[in-house]
């Protein structure tokens, strides 16, 4: 008995593909990219303890390293901003979670992130060639790491 292939899979995978190159050439020409995004504020986001609040910062940072890393694969250059235009890399945070793209070029960038359940605090990450004045620290303990390592202010 000859078993029928799974070819239903592949056809949305395509589509979406397809839809998003689509939609990264159309946006080429709308707008410059965005320097910071955060996640939807539709919905509360549920209580979290300190601890969960920075294993979700350092979380998202590698989510956006990872990002950073097909975009400079794909296109040669690290994207320099939020968005779906040109030179932009398609990344949306959980709500709650605000991420800023603090420095960028081709060549590297830098990014934070916060949440409103942990004021004044932020994890910092930094890939790529980028300046030592402009590698970034933390915002209560000025913590400051190596390339691509995630690094937090301390937890109280």
């Amino acid at each position: 008995m000859i078993r029928p292939t799974r070819r239903r899979a592949a056809a949305p995978v395509l589509i979406l593909l397809l839809l998003a190159t689509a939609g990264i050439e159309a946006g080429k020409a709308q707008r410059a990219p965005r320097r910071a995004v955060s996640g939807p504020s539709a919905k509360p986001a549920p209580a979290l303890n300190d601890e969960r609040v920075y294993v979700l910062l350092r979380r998202q940072l590698r989510a956006l390293l990872a990002a950073q890393d097909s975009v400079r694969a794909e296109r040669g250059g690290y994207a320099l901003g939020f968005g779906t235009a040109g030179e932009s890399v398609a990344f949306l945070p959980p709500p709650g979670v605000t991420i800023n793209l603090t420095w960028a070029d081709s060549g590297g960038w830098t990014a934070s992130a916060s949440h409103a359940a942990l004021p004044g605090k932020n994890c910092v990450i930094w890939a790529g060639q980028v300046p030592p004045p402009r590698r970034p620290v933390t915002r209560a303990d000025s913590n400051r790491g190596g390339e691509a390592e995630v690094v937090c202010d301390l937890v109280p």
